[in-house]
């Protein structure tokens, strides 16, 4: 089955013969200097400085936004949300359900964020932002320019979810004033599901280390206090930390800008050829880890059957009634343009022969 998907994705072989490898024991100094060296490597790619600190969490990405919200803020703060999506809306239900008072720029399908949706909170006081920096599930890559302009403007933190942009677009968390990023292992990274990282600002850690401690788990002070010797308070999964590590060392051998173009030269492949014949694109800008994919007519989950079972590749379908419609189709991890070209060739015939 060759994966068109976001995550998981194409394994690259690098990865598929580390997760072959026994799994060591990891309370050692060997595995400490491995999780440093991957601390490093991360911030540099990321963009930050060495001095911010990581937490890796053996969770999935909702964990981890979870966990940024409720080591970050309390009923004392008021944060501003984006919901533009399924992801949006997580950030969302997660300040509701802790009660932490919010409020949130609801955005339709297919409606693009713009400076007007920020106007009427210019004069309501905010501790931070929070945004899914690309809305995966409809493929709306936000301008991270307006956000940063509006939270400098109000002396906000910026928190972002950039779980499907890291390493598929350009990200500076530093330049671009990001005070928490959110990521997850089986997106950009391209390796095995089952841990998530947030990377801190120091002024944020700061604000961190004065806080109560509101969970044993996700107790943020702890990993800080736990990675300087390169460990984690708990166990963590092991094997993924050596598969991440690998892909670190091969996008800084290789080349952050090279890995970037690349996936960026499917993502322009694909649009290129499919567009036309009761197919179509959204018009907002769009990451280049996915595509959504527009039909005239309600068959995306016909099609995306089909693809699955009879041609082996599997796509994103989109939920609810959207998912009539649409699916969305993923430029990440071990594929070419070859690969691209016989999608977009099947889903353009397949349409055809169902309309």
């Amino acid at each position: 089955m060759k994966l068109f998907t976001i995550g998981p994705t194409e394994m690259f072989e690098t990865t598929k013969t580390m997760r072959k490898k026994d799994i060591p024991y990891f309370r050692t100094d060997s595995f400490s200097r491995d999780m440093l060296e991957m601390d490093s490597l991360l911030k540099k790619i990321m963009g930050t400085k060495d001095s911010s600190k990581t937490v890796y969490l053996t969770a999935s990405g909702t964990a981890a936004m979870e966990a940024t919200v409720i080591n970050c803020f309390d009923k004392k703060d008021r944060l501003l949300v984006i919901a533009g999506g399924t992801f949006g809306n997580r950030f969302e239900e997660i300040c509701t359900l802790y009660q932490i008072p919010h409020d949130v720029i609801k955005l339709e399908n297919n409606e693009e964020l713009n400076a007007k949706h920020f106007e009427k909170y210019l004069n309501v006081k905010y501790t931070a932002l929070l945004v899914n920096l690309h809305e995966t599930s409809t493929g709306q890559l936000y301008d991270i320019n307006l956000l940063r302009d509006f939270c400098n403007t109000k002396d906000m933190f910026l928190i972002v979810d950039a779980i499907s942009t890291f390493l598929c677009d350009p990200y500076k968390m530093d330049e671009w004033d990001i005070s928490a990023t959110i990521i997850s292992t089986q997106k950009g990274l391209c390796v095995t599901p089952g841990m998530s990282m947030v990377v801190i600002s120091e002024q944020l850690a700061k604000r961190i280390s004065q806080r109560d401690r509101v969970s044993m788990y996700f107790d943020f002070n702890d990993y800080f206090k736990n990675m300087e010797r390169g460990q984690t308070p708990f166990t963590p999964a092991v094997g993924i930390v050596y598969e991440i590590l690998d892909m670190l060392r091969k996008v800084d051998s290789d080349g952050l800008d090279n890995k970037l173009n690349y996936i960026k030269h499917l993502a322009d492949v694909y649009r290129e050829n499919i567009c036309g014949n009761g197919i179509s694109i959204p018009d907002f800008k769009m990451s280049n880890a996915i595509t959504t994919t527009h039909f005239e007519k309600p068959v995306a989950n016909t099609i995306y059957s089909i693809l699955r079972d009879e041609y082996s590749m599997c796509v994103n379908p989109s939920g609810g009634d959207f998912g009539k419609y649409n699916f969305r189709v993923s430029h990440v991890g071990n594929l070419c343009e070859a690969d691209i070209k016989k999608l977009s060739h099947a889903i353009k015939e397949l349409y055809l022969k169902l309309v």
